[in-house]
């Protein structure tokens, strides 16, 4: 009896050790810390995505938009998106030897934007969004750690979920524009799925626009060649948003979900950073 009740002190001793030695389960907080050190130690990365957006008006109706993102750690970067039936929606920007260019099959033209945060935010009203999202965490030193994770408050690890076959943690929070949810990978930190959701109200958009077309015409000098194309595409933006809420008589709803592919690999494809303008993209 006696021999019986020193194994059972010395299983509970073990125990006891375990729980204590067990690390702590993390929370939403530093899965996104180490999210945003994952992408800034990445020597290389590749990616594949596309965006759904959902128009819950009058009239549902759904857009896609396609990207692909390229880099290595020497700063060169290529990012490109397009409409998939779109012909020449192509929007390539790209970085090589510190020389930034872009191209935009709408308007056929090669620019030569004074910085990559200047041409990635040009980009970021007709792309949903995706020129920033990847491009903002691997650029460090030029966007000084401003990114999507900084404006998500009420952060919360819900759940480890599956995405494309990766266990990820399951993200919730809320954005500037409303709730948002991000599944980030579990052994690589980073993004896989985004999911967010808010509320176009034409009035407002249109109100924007106005402000806009003000400020350019206001704007004089070299601030206004920094920032013209930039602003041309969002007052662009805001223009489509309040005609479609002209269409559907109101404020509506927009959903949308971003899938990532990531891939991150010895050496980079150097096809895939080179700046290729002037290309139709298939049907």
């Amino acid at each position: 009896m006696k021999s019986f009740a020193v194994l059972l002190l010395s299983l509970l001793s073990i125990s006891v050790c375990f729980a204590k030695n067990k690390p702590a389960p993390l929370s939403a907080d530093s899965i996104i810390s180490l999210s945003v050190k994952a992408y800034g130690h990445l020597k290389t990365y590749t990616d594949s995505g596309k965006l759904i957006q959902t128009f819950l008006t009058d009239h549902p109706h759904k857009t896609a938009t396609v990207f692909k993102t390229a880099y290595v750690n020497t700063g060169d970067i290529n990012f490109e998106y397009y409409i998939p039936g779109n012909s020449n929606s192509l929007y390539t920007i790209n970085r090589t030897n510190n020389i930034v260019k872009t191209w935009w099959g709408i308007v056929n033209r090669t620019d030569a934007p004074v910085s990559m945060p200047h041409a990635l935010g040009a980009a970021a009203g007709v792309s949903g969004g995706t020129s920033m999202i990847v491009p903002e965490l691997l650029l460090t030193a030029d966007f000084k750690n401003n990114n999507l994770y900084k404006n998500i408050t009420k952060r919360v690890l819900a759940a480890v979920e599956q995405v494309n076959g990766k266990d990820c943690y399951k993200i919730t929070g809320t954005n500037l524009r409303g709730p948002i949810t991000i599944w980030i990978g579990k052994k690589d930190f980073l993004i896989r799925k985004i999911e967010d959701e808010h509320v176009i109200d034409p009035a407002k958009t249109e109100a924007i626009s106005h402000k806009m077309d003000s400020m350019m015409k206001a704007r004089g000098g070299a601030m206004a060649k920094t920032h013209e194309t930039a602003m041309k595409n969002l007052a662009m933006i805001h223009k489509m948003d309040s005609l479609r809420g002209k269409q559907a008589q109101g404020a509506f709803t927009v959903k949308e979900a971003l899938s990532f592919f990531p891939t991150v690999a010895g050496k980079v494809n150097p096809e895939l950073l080179k700046f290729r303008p002037n290309r139709e993209v298939a049907l």
